[in-house]
């Protein structure tokens, strides 16, 4: 969730929540509230108090009716379902999370559910806050400053559930029909980009919290909802399975139309935000967990964490760090990078050995950043033993640093959409828009934060990365830069590269990961491209129909 007082989220759970349920318990969500609507939404800080509730569903570990919620959010769980089925990482357990790196999924998958309940459950919120706001008593510019956020929200859960399933049901009242079948993609997109183009134009710079969403958020994911339509619909994708389900076209999309508007939104963002790109002596304070001060100067958009530890939190165990003893704060190593993602990076790339790592191991030295010590873990080499290769890209802080901070804590801000991303949507909106000569540059603009001068030059670098073809020299350049950040899966399926990826991934690395390619080669069908709708939700809605393959 975006960062909100670790006071309010304390309220919210002492309040609970209503559950108002026929059959479907999360199309249609009560307010965060024993009162009643009418009693409730009147003062800001009523709205406050919901609007975090709106938030919240980002990375809940529980929501309404008790039910826990321990993969399916940013707390943990989606990162990997959003990771999954690429060439970036494989699964190396047979944990739930797992079936995702090696393509077993299947309806009755719990995450899946967990997904699709936390995020709808984030919609209803929204929709509750809508449609009370009109006698809130506050002022008209305060409310639109709400409205903004909460329906940036709104697009922000819709925009995920329809790039992972594909058509959903739209759910935009606070009272929705529970057996309402799935819309078409063209109609949940119409909503998302109505949502994201509202809060574009309505908010200010800043949210109403220190981190709230704001316009040149709206403005990033406004963007990057145009670029994703326009590959879909350019690359065919999902073409072949539409006889089987339909509502999955791309057909209604004008390509050239969604790449010129994403030209003109994501130019606004890079030129006229606040953010800005680190420089390469802070890179790293992107991904640690003591360095958000550093964190909010690149990223417009954070699953947060507050400071205040408790069980609700994510354990640091199921992040994509170093794995290893848990006295150093290791991981479990369950998820891990192919030799063929270490092999993209070329020598003098400091994210190589930022991103792929050894693990923690006894005697680990400690480094002191921004007055927080972290371990040090191992420089990967490709060995053989399990642990020595690791997806290191966050880094927690040692055991004990904080207050009632231990080995199963963490409260790292996880980055959702960072300044370097939009820059590179931005550099896809000009090369499908004629300008090729700006999108290059932004390539350079990118490439020169991580070159190490002592190893390389920014020359060499260039020469080593360039491609022919520019959409995959950019798709390169995406993978090296926003590995582990929930960007892969997606990138792949809307340029249609999935199947094609995924056969040429080389058998290579340790006897781990080789093990993890050749399970994900055997277990892809290109009609996974789609994830299944969650089985529990076909059984209580018969007007509900599943993908395609499933």
């Amino acid at each position: 969730m975006k960062k909100i007082a670790s006071k309010i989220i304390l309220i919210l759970f002492l309040i609970g929540t209503i559950v108002s349920c026929e059959d479907n318990a999360f199309l249609n969500q009560a307010p965060y509230s024993f009162t009643s609507p009418q009693n409730f939404y009147k003062t800001e800080n009523d709205f406050k108090m919901a609007l975090a509730g709106c938030y919240e569903a980002l990375n809940t570990s529980s929501i309404s009716g008790g039910l826990w919620v321990p993969d399916g959010t940013y707390a943990r769980g989606l990162y990997y379902i959003l990771e999954g089925c690429s060439d970036n990482v494989v699964a190396n357990n047979s944990a739930l999370s797992c079936d995702f790196e090696k393509a077993t999924y299947v309806p009755s998958n719990q995450n899946l559910l967990l997904f699709w309940s936390s995020f709808f459950t984030g919609i209803s919120r929204c929709n509750y806050l809508l449609d009370n706001i009109a006698g809130a008593e506050i002022s008209d510019s305060l409310k639109t400053q709400y409205i903004g956020e909460t329906r940036f929200m709104r697009g922000f859960y819709y925009q995920h559930l329809a790039q992972c399933f594909g058509a959903v049901p739209l759910n935009v009242i606070s009272t929705p029909d529970n057996k309402a079948p799935r819309a078409s993609l063209q109609s949940v997109y119409d909503l998302i980009i109505s949502d994201f183009d509202f809060a574009y134009k309505n908010l200010k710079s800043t949210g109403i919290n220190k981190s709230s969403a704001n316009k040149w958020t709206a403005g990033a994911y406004l963007g990057a909802t145009y670029n994703y339509l326009a590959s879909c619909k350019r690359y065919n994708v999902g073409a072949s399975l539409l006889a089987e389900c339909p509502l999955n076209s791309f057909e209604w999309v004008n390509a050239n139309d969604m790449s010129s508007k994403a030209v003109t939104v994501l130019n606004d963002v890079v030129n006229n935000s606040q953010y800005s790109l680190l420089p390469q002596a802070q890179y790293s304070y992107l991904f640690r967990e003591g360095t958000k001060a550093f964190q909010y100067q690149e990223c417009l958009f954070l699953s947060e964490w507050s400071d205040a530890f408790s069980d609700r939190y994510a354990s640091i165990t199921e992040q994509f760090t170093p794995s290893g003893s848990s006295t150093y704060g290791g991981s479990y190593g369950r998820h891990i990078p192919t030799k063929d993602l270490y092999n993209s990076f070329q020598e003098g790339d400091i994210r190589r050995d930022w991103n792929i790592t050894g693990r923690y191991e006894t005697g680990a030295l400690k480094e002191n950043i921004e007055k927080v010590d972290y371990y040090v873990p191992k420089v990967a080499v490709p060995v053989t033993s399990l642990l020595q290769w690791c997806s290191g890209k966050f880094r927690l802080a040692a055991p004990g640093t904080y207050t009632n901070h231990t080995i199963n804590d963490c409260s790292l801000n996880y980055p959702l959409m960072r300044l370097a991303d939009v820059k590179l949507q931005l550099a896809e909106a000009f090369y499908f828009t004629n300008e090729e000569a700006s999108a290059r540059a932004i390539l350079n603009e990118i490439r020169q934060r991580v070159v190490n001068t002592t190893k390389t030059t920014l020359d060499d670098l260039n020469l080593a990365y360039q491609n022919a073809d520019f959409v995959q020299e950019l798709l390169d350049e995406r993978r090296r830069e926003l590995c582990f950040e929930s960007k892969r899966r997606i990138d792949l399926i809307r340029f249609d590269k999935t199947t094609s990826v995924i056969q040429n991934l080389p058998v290579e690395g340790n006897t781990y990961v080789q093990a993890g390619v050749t399970t994900l080669k055997a277990n892809w069908s290109y009609h996974k491209i789609w994830l299944p709708i969650p089985q529990t939700e076909l059984d209580l809605n018969a007007n509900l129909v599943q993908n395609a393959g499933y």
